[in-house]
C-alpha cells in the first residue's frame, strides 16, 4: 500500500487551522430540548433496558433539536404574512447555530472570502440555502441529489482562484 500526505502532493497547500465556535441554543431550542427530555426521561435515564435502536433514535432527535428548531412541525411562523427580511430574521433567530453562521458569513463576505459549509441533514442545507438567497450571496449546493458531472464541474469551479461566484459558470 502506497500512502501519501497531501501535503507531499500539494506543496503550496496552506496549513490546516482549526477553530471551534461555540454555539449555544436559543430560547426556542432549550424549550424544546427541555420538552423532549421530559418526554423522553424515562427512557433515557431507566436503565439498560433500551434498545440500542432507541438510542440512536433519541440521539438523532436531540441531534435535530440542536440543528435547527424548524427541522420540527409547527415551529415555523406563517411566512405568507411576513416580508423577506422577517423571515431571514426568525431563520436565523430561532436557531443558536444560524446566529454564528450569520456572523461568520457576514464577516467572511466583508473580506471577500468565499465558505465551504459540511452539513450532513439535507434540510439544514435547505435552511442554509434559504438564508444565503435571503441575504443574496451566490452559493453552490452539493448533495445527495446532485450528478457526478455537475458534482465535479461545481467542484472545480469552487476550487478557482479565480472564481468569486461558484454557481455562476
Amino acid at each position: 500500500i502506497l500512502r501519501r500526505l497531501k501535503t507531499d502532493v500539494l506543496i503550496d497547500l496552506p496549513p490546516k487551522v482549526v477553530t471551534i465556535v461555540p454555539a449555544f441554543l436559543s430560547d426556542l431550542q432549550r424549550q424544546l430540548y427541555d420538552k423532549f427530555l421530559q418526554r423522553t426521561d424515562k427512557r433515557i435515564f431507566g436503565g439498560a433496558n433500551m434498545l440500542q435502536s432507541e438510542a440512536l433514535q433519541i440521539i438523532m432527535e436531540m441531534r435535530k433539536y440542536v440543528n435547527h428548531p424548524y427541522l420540527f412541525d409547527g415551529q415555523r411562523p406563517d411566512d405568507k404574512a411576513l416580508t423577506d427580511e422577517q423571515k431571514c430574521h426568525h431563520l436565523v433567530n430561532c436557531c443558536g447555530k444560524m446566529k454564528i453562521l450569520d456572523q461568520l458569513l457576514t464577516a467572511f463576505k466583508t473580506k471577500g472570502h468565499r465558505v465551504l459549509i459540511f452539513s450532513s441533514m439535507k434540510r439544514v442545507l435547505d435552511f442554509i440555502s434559504e438564508y444565503c438567497n435571503y441575504k443574496s450571496y451566490s452559493f453552490a449546493r452539493l448533495d445527495g441529489d446532485t450528478e457526478q458531472k455537475e458534482r465535479a464541474r461545481l467542484i472545480e469551479d469552487f476550487n478557482a482562484s479565480t472564481s468569486q461566484d461558484p454557481s455562476s459558470s
